[in-house]
């Protein structure tokens, strides 16, 4: 049908993360025609890939740059003097990466560093010259080089190895004497996690660092050590775990925190794997408990730091004698194979790549070899750590028993046999070590180079801006400084590069911060253009507090509002104030009140609240009764603000705590304790939304969101869709004063949004689409109908029914038994009884009943009356219908008689060890995934936190963009007289 263009039309659109389909019909649903042709249309775009990668190689991009910059530097200051007498030692090391053939054609010689006539890289790398870095670092340190002409080659060569191992910038001091004292705060917070309090007894933190750093002792006698001073005993489990972890053993988080899990946490600080696993062990444990990880990891790093140094004052005096000892212990190594164990022995040990060999750990063979030549072992040998080469020597000696083979052993245990100079303990050196040895051999070399004398109109000398250089970083709230950049917020006062002396000169710290802050916080999951409170903010924990005991019941019914404010006060404000909270405390408190005799009588809450009040009793120990004033409060809010703002800042955190100093609010010592305290991460909810106002209809009063929260029993989920208030009404209107009409839409728009970028991309392609339909029609469509994303069971045979097949077929590969499983599935795929939601749930759990544990036979799986789909959440509580995560093939007596439309699951059901072991089983062989597991096992009702995240989780990319186009729609569709409308099917 030809298109008039005054008459109401329809459009449709199926939207894609890869393309977007769309047809626009009248009001009958006949496709129009415009200049002939029919009006549909199909635009296909690339796939946006996640900000992340873009950002991680942005941020290396912009390291290497920094790190370019500086050498660079480094290089101005030398070329004169180097240039004068080797006018091509820069053009050396630049061609050093390629073969000789590509080199420049003035290079001569294989050399990369040295080409004097008689003295090449040979030569300089002769072991009586410099055979490390550290040897030459350590010559620079006593002032011996007396080679006057090569000197400033010398000092060059290790200031920009020093500048290529920096250090870490974690320690928040510029002095570069490291003493136990910087790590105070840190002590005393593991000393607390171990025994309970900061000191037991006489011992401090410093005296476990003591043991800690004792290379005489094993691990293991450490552990003892430690345990018997602060007389922990061995029945102690958890604690003696905390003592394992902290000594740099292998130690277990389930044990050292009593939580419960299938497999095995592991921790072991020694490892190199523990810093790519640390995000997998805070989500195992939790945030809280991962915090005392990361204070015991401080404290082990320090002792480990005062072992590699070793009692020596320079890093390189440590270096070279750790050198040496390598030489001597390889040598007492080749002795002992070569009188104890025959040629083909020492061969494999010191000739060839095998793992656990020497050449291994050293990652290189460069003895003639003919199995080493033939398997090309140089680089990358497997089985090449410390622990794999002490294994080997343990197994090749297990037989042999002499004088030196028991000094091997020994070392060995004390884990000191043949050391290292460049492991990955070298992370745990801070940039003030390096810096201490920079600045002495800088003073030497003054004595001998008179242009590290010289200042520039900086006002500082050479040698001083090369120590700013080594020790500065642009803060991480400054970010890029570049004049092109795209996605830097710097206030720029002053064109030019930006250098360590000039920093304040060229950039406006202060309105950079706030320019920071600004693009820092996202904005609220409700109210578009509100921003998010911290995370420890004292209102976000208290409405996290409220959401979870506003579930509590006793005897299965909801306690009056009074006695919640009495648990909130007496318990989280008073007797575990800033401490955990479990059902336990709780129960005590109310067998002390009279109110129950036993724990069963209290239900709605699990084995652990998830919600307490740290940041409360943070500021409590502070300011103390007066918190209890809105004043303070107020004030109290804004330090945990910028708390969590500046993060490890501490220095521009300080700057804001001293304006409540200067105004009397708080004291220099109560500074000092705030600057300890660590705040970090964002909640969802912005103050606006837990402050949103709304009316009890009952009494006609205006109240607070959060207030009602603590005058109702009432979560967060009711209080917004009960009828009884009129939240989600003030909610949609705040939503509709915010909105944008479809042509004011903009993509930056997108950025108020927690959305994807494959997803922001799938939107703005479809408000393109729209915009130029409403220009070609000339005005606005009567209805958009959305396609919504749906379930595999909406979808009908097509694509659902080879993907079940396929994924029961690989489930089943491993199971061996008497019936034919993989026949049996096949039949079904193959007859269509495999679309049955009740047959793929019989196969998906192994023919069992889930509720009951007991088989279940399949000629009676269709009988009704039998067997029923349960919905684990209830679908009185959410529409969950994903069979993988919610529903379960059980037994209808026992679904109508004991699972009923509750959740959790029957405490019968639960502890029933059959029926766990069940869960168990399909879980871990694959059958059942983690979050239907989760939700069998789960012994706590939904909170507003949870029902929030499970929708997330169904918000896959496709549903998220069509529900965000909708929305962004509907607001243009009110005034403009179309609505918005789903359907399963749009064109």
């Amino acid at each position: 049908m030809n298109s008039d263009k005054r008459e109401d039309y329809y459009v449709g659109l199926d939207m894609g993360t890869g393309s977007l389909g769309g047809a626009v019909t009248d009001t009958q649903y006949h496709l129009l025609k415009v200049k002939g042709k029919d009006f549909w249309f199909v635009r296909e775009y690339e796939t946006a890939k996640s900000q992340l990668d873009r950002r991680t190689h942005r941020i290396a991009k912009r390291r290497l740059q920094r790190h370019k910059a500086r050498i660079g530097l480094i290089r101005s200051y030398f070329a004169e003097d180097i240039l004068k007498h080797d006018p091509l030692f820069y053009i050396r090391q630049d061609n050093s990466k390629y073969y000789q053939e590509d080199k420049d054609a003035r290079l001569t010689t294989k050399d990369s560093l040295f080409a004097d006539p008689g003295y090449g890289d040979k030569e300089y790398h002769d072991v009586k010259e410099y055979p490390t870095i550290f040897h030459l670092r350590q010559a620079l340190l006593r002032d011996q080089i007396k080679d006057e002409e090569r000197y400033s080659r010398f000092l060059y060569l290790a200031i920009i190895n020093m500048f290529e191992h920096r250090g870490h910038f974690l320690l928040n001091t510029e002095s570069s004497d490291l003493n136990a004292y910087m790590i105070k705060d840190v002590g005393e917070l593991v000393m607390n996690a171990i025994c309970g309090v900061s000191e037991y007894g006489s011992v401090t933190y410093k005296e476990i660092i003591e043991i800690l750093e004792d290379k005489n002792i094993s691990r293991t006698a450490k552990k003892d050590q430690i345990a018997s001073k602060i007389d922990i005993k061995k029945s102690e489990k958890a604690q003696m775990e905390r003592i394992k972890c902290l000594c740099g053993m292998e130690a277990d988080a389930r044990v050292m925190f009593e939580i419960e899990a299938d497999e095995k946490i592991k921790i072991a600080f020694q490892q190199a794997a523990f810093e790519d696993e640390k995000e997998e062990i805070e989500a195992a444990i939790g945030e809280e408990r991962y915090l005392i990880i990361e204070n015991m990891k401080q404290l082990y790093d320090y002792s480990q730091l005062q072992s590699v140094l070793n009692g020596f004052d320079y890093l390189s005096d440590a270096r070279v004698q750790m050198y040496e000892k390598h030489k001597e212990d390889l040598h007492l190594l080749k002795k002992v194979y070569r009188k104890n164990l025959d040629r083909e022995m020492y061969n494999r040990m010191f000739r060839s790549g095998e793992e656990g060999s020497y050449c291994a750990y050293s990652n290189s063979t460069n003895s003639v070899d003919s199995l080493a030549e033939a398997k090309k072992y140089r680089r990358n040998m497997k089985k090449r750590s410390q622990k794999d080469l002490y294994d080997r020597i343990k197994k090749d000696l297990k037989e042999v028993h002499d004088a030196d083979v028991d000094v091997i052993r020994k070392e060995m245990e004390l884990e000191r046999f043949l050391p290292k100079q460049i492991t990955g303990a070298n992370g745990i050196i801070p940039n003030q070590v390096h810096r201490k040895e920079l600045k002495k051999i800088l003073e030497n070399a003054e004595h001998h180079l008179d242009f590290l004398k010289e200042k520039d109109e900086s006002g500082y000398t050479v040698s001083e801006r090369i120590l700013m250089l080594f020790s500065s970083n642009i803060p991480y709230y400054v970010g890029p400084v570049g004049s092109g950049s795209k996605t830097g917020w710097a206030k720029i006062k002053e064109s030019g590069q930006v250098l360590p002396w000039n920093m304040e000169q060229k950039i406006d710290i202060e309105q950079t911060s706030e320019r920071f802050i600004t693009n820092l916080i996202r904005e609220c999951t409700y109210l578009s253009g509100e921003k998010v409170l911290p995370k420890q903010s004292l209102l976000y924990e208290s409405y996290c507090v409220l959401n979870e005991i506003n579930n509590l019941r006793i005897h299965g019914k909801r306690i009056v509002p009074e006695l919640k404010q009495d648990i909130y006060k007496e318990v989280f404000q008073g007797s575990r104030l800033g401490k955990k909270v479990t059902k336990k405390n709780i129960c005590t408190y109310l067998i002390n009140r009279g109110l129950i005799t036993e724990e069963s009588e209290v239900s709605g809450i699990d084995k652990e609240i998830n919600a307490y009040l740290p940041s409360y009793g943070k500021m409590y120990s502070v300011f103390g009764e007066r918190l209890r004033k809105e004043a303070v409060q107020e004030i109290a809010e804004k330090i945990i603000y910028y708390g969590t703002i500046y993060g490890d800042a501490k220095s521009m955190f300080r700057k804001k705590l001293n304006q409540y100093v200067s105004d009397g609010w708080m004291t220099e010592y109560q500074v000092k304790r705030i600057s300890g305290y660590k705040f970090k991460d964002w909640a969802r909810l912005s103050r606006s939304m837990l402050c949103l106002s709304g009316c009890d209809k009952s009494t006609g009063e205006k109240i607070s969101l959060i207030r009602a929260m603590w005058e109702y029993n009432l979560n967060f989920m009711e209080l917004i869709y009960s009828e009884d208030f009129t939240f989600q009404k003030e909610l949609e209107e705040r939503r509709k004063a915010l909105g944008k009409t479809l042509q004011e839409f903009q993509f930056e728009d997108l950025d108020e949004y927690y959305y994807s970028a494959p997803v922001k991309r799938m939107i703005w392609q479809a408000v393109q689409a729209l915009k130029e339909i409403t220009q070609i029609m000339g005005h606005n469509p009567k209805r958009i109908f959305i396609e919504m994303t749906r379930t595999e069971e909406e979808k009908g045979e097509q694509g659902r029914k080879n993907s079940r097949e396929k994924c029961l077929l690989k489930l089943y590969e491993s199971i061996r038994d008497e019936r034919n499983w993989a026949a049996e599935i096949k039949n079904a795929n193959a007859s269509g009884k495999l679309n049955s939601k009740k047959l793929y749930l019989y196969y998906l759990q192994m023919g069992r009943d889930v509720y009951t544990g007991e088989p279940i036979d399949i000629e009676d799986l269709f009988d009704d009356s039998r067997y029923d789909i349960d919905h684990i959440y209830p679908r009185s509580l959410t529409n969950d219908n994903n069979i993988e995560n919610n529903l379960v093939l059980v037994s209808k007596t026992i679904n109508q008689n004991e699972k009923k439309n509750d959740y959790p699951v029957p405490e019968k059901v639960r502890t029933n060890k059959k029926i766990r072991d069940l869960w168990h089983t399909l879980h871990k062989m694959g059958f059942m995934n983690d979050e239907k597991y989760n939700r069998l096992t789960s012994t706590e009702r939904l909170s507003e936190e949870q029902l929030a995240g499970f929708i997330a989780r169904q918000l896959v990319e496709t549903a998220q963009g069509a529900k965000r186009n909708r929305r962004a729609y509907e607001g243009d569709a009110a005034g403009n007289g179309y609505c918005i409308c789903e359907g399963k099917k749009c064109i």
